[in-house]
């Protein structure tokens, strides 16, 4: 019986069905098939390097069987993501234990194998490499140092800026900064956010462009590249008119958050999770829309996020159209709503620019329903929700998600947020519009249920020995994952499932509440 199952398995590993999702899972479960990552596409692999750096951490046995495989690919964009996750995870500590010390002597061979001499950023010739036609389709070792400092010298401005009390003081000494981290520039420098994207180098930070973000006391996001309601094209137009670089053919404006004083790997297991979300309706042909943001982990408290374009936050939106309703006296102007906003923006309810516009925020709202189903996602004020010039609504800021809620009160009991604002831009209750998208969850409900295993073995992968927050419910947050892709209902019962859940989440008053409770404390509307 052991050899026919041992056939079955070397009949799965040489088949076309054993792609990188059997592979993370059997490399977990069964501590084998390392050597069979070679054979996936890197991109495929890179995807899963949260999982594969957390169980070289964490299991001895898997270690040894991935180790050829890093060390393998030694190229320097992959091996700073290894490094930056082995320091978020502070492999340093476990130096002196047996059982785990595997993640501190990997991250010193990192080291070892790029070192770097005595050059750092702060050190580095202003000399304009862009203009001497040097190639940077190749990283070469001897960038790491200078590429290190880069890196630390934006999260030190993050750091810098945490200890200034006012916005407008904040602002200036960002300005300042970035000036002098531009003395150092162009250099041979990359945003590790577009590195596997785009090949380039950082020629100029605009300093003037870039802004200091509202957020959490203690933790400081600063955006390169910004305003936020500027549309992005007549943005890039306007900062490469300004850029001593901006005629060359090759310019590009490379947006990005940099986000101190806050660990942003749950973050990037969010990231994982709604992109396998997406890409799983994709493949079923389902039209609900997600947008996953990328995520890099600079350490534990700093890191990279990917910029939404084109998108404003609802809070500022409905901020907005209050300003502009200041003097008119109709209740719709003192009450402005999201619908106001689509009227404005859109044109007349039933006018096609209207109806798209409908149709990408129907089926944008089912898919951030089911998502924030699925992990439970909380904080759901309408600072964390933005909606795109095209009517998606996107959320952001998944800190609480799985097991935690804001001070662990599980205030936000309702499945997701529908409040009757939303509601009202999909037609009302009983619109046509309203139907299609209790279909679309109800379809997206079926083809999440089909491909489950990809989104729990994820989770499954990073509760071993994790420091993470959102797996404090430890065996129970599996386990309750799973049961919300509700495995034994009859397709009946999810129809039923799904009227449950609208209902529960409709104009819900703990959602009420909780927007209440945002608003006086902090002004959020």
């Amino acid at each position: 019986l052991e050899e026919k199952s041992q056939s079955w398995l070397l009949r799965l590993f040489n088949s076309s069905l054993f792609d990188i999702v059997i592979a993370m899972e059997y490399l977990f479960n069964s501590k084998e098939t390392g050597n069979r990552l070679f054979d996936f596409q890197a991109s495929s692999v890179d995807f899963y390097l949260p999982q594969l750096i957390n169980m070289y951490i964490n299991i001895r046995e898997v270690a040894e069987v991935i180790h050829p495989y890093i060390i393998e690919r030694f190229n320097v964009e992959f091996s700073l993501e290894c490094y930056w996750l082995l320091n978020a995870y502070g492999v340093s500590s476990f130096k002196k234990n047996k059982l785990k010390s595997q993640g501190y002597r990997l991250q010193q061979l990192i080291l070892n194998g790029l070192r770097y001499g005595t050059d750092n950023f702060n050190a580095l010739s202003p000399e304009s490499h862009y203009s001497n036609g040097l190639n940077y389709e190749e990283r070469s070792k001897s960038e790491i140092g200078p590429e290190l400092e880069f890196i630390k010298a934006l999260m030190n401005i993050g750091h810098k800026l945490k200890g200034v009390g006012s916005k407008d003081a904040r602002s200036q000494l960002l300005i300042n900064e970035l000036v002098m981290v531009n003395l150092n520039l162009p250099a041979r420098v990359w945003l590790p956010l577009y590195a596997r994207s785009i090949k380039h180098i950082v020629l100029r930070i605009p300093n003037t462009a870039s802004c200091v973000l509202n957020s959490k006391d203690k933790v400081i996001f600063f955006h390169l590249s910004s305003t936020m309601s500027e549309p992005w094209l007549e943005k890039l137009q306007r900062i490469r008119d300004s850029s001593p670089y901006g005629r060359h053919p090759k310019w590009k404006l490379l947006p990005v958050i940099i986000k101190t004083g806050d660990d942003l790997r749950q973050e990037l297991l969010a990231y994982q999770l709604l992109t396998t979300l997406h890409n799983i309706w994709i493949e079923e042909k389902v039209p609900l829309y997600l947008r996953p943001y990328k995520i890099i982990v600079c350490s534990s408290n700093s890191g990279m996020i990917e910029p939404i374009v084109n998108a404003c936050s609802l809070h500022q939106i409905k901020k907005n159209l209050a300003v502009h309703a200041m003097g008119n006296s109709s209740s719709e102007a003192s009450h402005p709503t999201l619908l106001t906003h689509f009227l404005g923006n859109f044109g007349v309810m039933h006018g096609e620019s209207f109806l798209i516009a409908q149709q990408n925020f129907v089926e944008s709202c089912a898919g951030y329903s089911l998502a924030c189903y699925f992990l439970q996602v909380k904080d759901r004020h309408n600072g964390n929700i933005l909606l795109d010039s095209e009517g998606h609504l996107i959320h952001i800021d998944f800190g609480y998600i799985l097991s935690i809620s804001p001070r662990n009160l599980g205030f936000e009991t309702s499945p997701f947020k529908l409040t009757q604002e939303l509601i009202d831009v999909m037609g009302g209750i009983g619109s046509d519009m309203f139907e299609y998208y209790k279909i679309l969850l109800l379809r997206g409900l079926i083809a999440a249920r089909k491909h489950h295993d990809r989104i729990v073995n994820i989770v499954d992968i990073m509760i071993a020995g994790s420091q993470l927050p959102c797996f404090r419910g430890g065996a129970n947050t599996i386990k309750a994952l799973k049961n919300r892709f509700h495995m034994g209902y009859t397709e009946q019962q999810l129809q039923e499932l799904v009227e449950a859940l609208v209902e529960q989440s409709r104009d819900s008053i703990t959602t009420r509440l909780y927007d209440n409770y945002q608003y006086f404390s902090n002004g959020i509307l």
